[in-house]
């Protein structure tokens, strides 16, 4: 829907796909702007009353067109617009990496501490020292 607004600041954000997009603070409440195109000429008119095309998904609304500049003055600022999905990624799969040798350890450490030994400590550093043993095999 095309819309006329003001533009009273800008933040940017990374999505939790690693994803970067700018808020807007405007006189119609938060915005978001994923589209690099129209990013540019938002950036230049922070402060004015633009012409935009506004569209709302899933309770969100988005700036995805620029029109034109109705009142104001040009104030360019830049914004780095790189994805970030890498850092993220890795950062998550770390996560769940440990998560999972954790349960193999203490799944394994139950089984041994039934079958013999009741000195708990010995009986858990073993087991993750078979567990290490097992992850580095494969690598």
């Amino acid at each position: 829907m095309k819309t006329t607004l003001k533009l009273e600041s800008a933040e940017q954000k990374t999505s939790k796909g690693g994803r970067p997009y700018i808020t807007f603070k405007t006189s119609m409440g938060v915005m978001s702007c994923f589209e690099s195109i129209a990013l540019k000429e938002l950036m230049k008119n922070l402060g004015n009353e633009i012409s935009v095309e506004v569209e709302e998904r899933n309770g969100f609304k988005n700036l995805t067109k620029f029109y034109e500049v109705i009142s104001g003055n040009l104030h360019p600022e830049e914004f780095d617009m790189t994805e970030k999905k890498e850092d993220k990624f890795a950062e998550a799969r770390a996560s769940k990496d440990q998560a999972i040798y954790t349960s193999y350890a203490k799944d394994l450490f139950i089984e041994m501490f039934h079958q013999g030994t009741k000195d708990a400590e010995k009986v858990m550093e073993e087991a993750i020292k078979l567990i290490k043993t097992a992850r580095d095999g494969f690598k």
